[in-house]
């Protein structure tokens, strides 16, 4: 095992300190790649966390992959943050193919992650056959209409359990989107809150996006 000399003694106390089946809060430590082996060992495995937040963190493609593989025998998390970290679309990657099957993990944060289309598909891939993520965070990343096309495809097609999904301030998504999202829009029965805000849309598109989510019951569109 390429970390097993590795320590951090500071994380894993706090960690063992930590109620079983709890949340266990690990975000603001600057924690590394090598940081993961413990907290999967440690947070998911023996701990059974059901939340577990490592936003703005320093962890990268290596570090969601070592995460990764502990999701593929996961039967306890339900709520993976990973806010303001550098996952990128190879740390995505690895997430989403343990996702395609996963039947446990609900609310997935991947918000402020260097995510560009190349992210948005490998999510889109999973989310055909991922029933059970409700929530998927991906605001202020690199996502543009390509991406856009990838993820409102497969809810508009395949995927009718994703509940929230949130693409703020993605900058490079412009009015090019609209004929996906408006699709996507009056196909999906799942989604009830679906944000665009700080995107690269028009005062018209916005418009025409907000009047389309007031014909739908009980949802919250932002634009």
């Amino acid at each position: 095992m390429a970390n097993e000399n590795y320590r951090n003694l500071e994380l894993e106390s706090d960690i063992d300190k930590c109620e079983s089946g709890s949340k266990i809060d690990l975000s603001f430590r600057q924690l590394i790649d090598r940081d993961m082996d413990i907290v999967v060992q440690q947070a998911i495995i023996e701990k059974q966390c059901r939340v577990l937040l490592l936003n703005d963190n320093c962890i990268t493609a290596e570090g969601a992959t070592t995460i990764a593989k502990a999701l593929w025998k996961n039967t306890t998390l339900e709520e993976l943050n990973l806010w303001n970290n550098q996952v990128s679309d190879l740390g995505v990657e690895s997430l989403s193919r343990a996702l395609m099957n996963n039947s446990f993990l609900r609310s997935l944060g991947l918000g402020q992650n260097r995510i560009s289309y190349v992210g948005a598909q490998h999510l889109a891939e999973m989310l055909k056959s991922n029933s059970t993520i409700v929530r998927l965070w991906l605001f202020h990343n690199e996502i543009d209409d390509q991406g856009v096309k990838a993820l409102t495809d497969v809810l508009a097609n395949h995927n009718q359990s994703l509940e929230w999904l949130d693409l703020r301030l993605n900058k490079s998504v412009t009015d090019s989107s609209f004929d996906s999202l408006s699709h996507m829009l009056e196909s999906n029965r799942s989604l009830n809150k679906f944000w665009m805000e700080y995107c690269n849309l028009s005062p018209p598109i916005k418009a025409k996006l907000r009047l389309i989510g007031q014909t739908k019951d009980n949802f919250d569109i932002g634009a």
